[in-house]
């Protein structure tokens, strides 16, 4: 709940944020809080962290159970951008959550760390808890790194993408509050960005070629009347 940069990153200056929505409980609803929305696009829209230091520090595990209801009113999809961190009302959202998408480094800190996380996380939701991995900032020069290889015999987890180094492309993009996918020479990683976009929302995904499903079915009839 402070220092904020989901307005930053996609160039907005929000006069409302997530501050505004937890210290006002009582008034949370649907209308509220799509009143605090920043709409980003025709399918996005933004209720950041505040940028400040001024809001609160120590919440409650159920603090944002009042937002998402209410969000889950305007949106099909909701994502939540969790900081680093292990508070209650952390767990709390993960535990809540349909899909968990664990975005790594190859280091052996975020190795162990993601490792606690899924077995926590396989512990509490067993059965009905989607998760998939990422790992971020691969084959960076001269950098020692864990494997991919390492990492999914680790978490018995394979990764969804792995997302190359790119210091001028990442840079360029967060210093203009830009998107990847408007920033010259991202072809590649929006390409990946956009294949854990579909495994995880549906929305997107190829139909499937109905004819080349029942293809062996017509192949086994056909020599049945030969």
């Amino acid at each position: 709940m402070a220092f904020g940069t989901a307005g930053l990153d996609f160039n907005q200056e929000p006069q409302s944020t997530l501050a505004d929505a937890i210290e006002a409980p009582e008034r949370i609803d649907s209308v509220f809080v799509e009143r605090l929305l920043v709409r980003c696009e025709d399918n996005l829209s933004l209720l950041a962290a505040p940028a400040t230091v001024e809001a609160a520090g120590d919440l409650a595990a159920d603090v944002f159970d009042p937002v998402l209801d209410a969000a889950r009113s305007l949106a099909p999809y909701i994502v939540l951008d969790l900081p680093h961190g292990w508070p209650d009302w952390k767990r709390r959202l993960l535990l809540s959550s349909e899909d968990m998408v664990l975005v790594c480094e190859p280091d052996l800190a975020s190795l162990r760390n993601a490792k606690n996380i899924l077995e926590y996380m396989r512990k509490h939701r067993p059965a009905d808890l989607s998760l998939r991995l990422i790992l971020n900032k691969a084959a960076m020069a001269r950098r020692p790194e864990i494997s991919s290889s390492d990492f999914e015999r680790g978490l018995a987890l394979v990764p969804s993408a792995i997302i190359p180094h790119d210091a001028k492309l990442f840079g360029t993009a967060a210093n203009h509050g830009q998107m990847l996918a408007d920033t010259e020479g991202s072809t590649k990683i929006v390409k990946l960005l956009q294949s854990v976009c579909v495994a995880v929302t549906g929305v997107g995904a190829p139909k499937p070629d109905h004819m080349r499903l029942i293809a062996p079915l017509v192949a086994k009839l056909r020599s049945a009347f030969v």
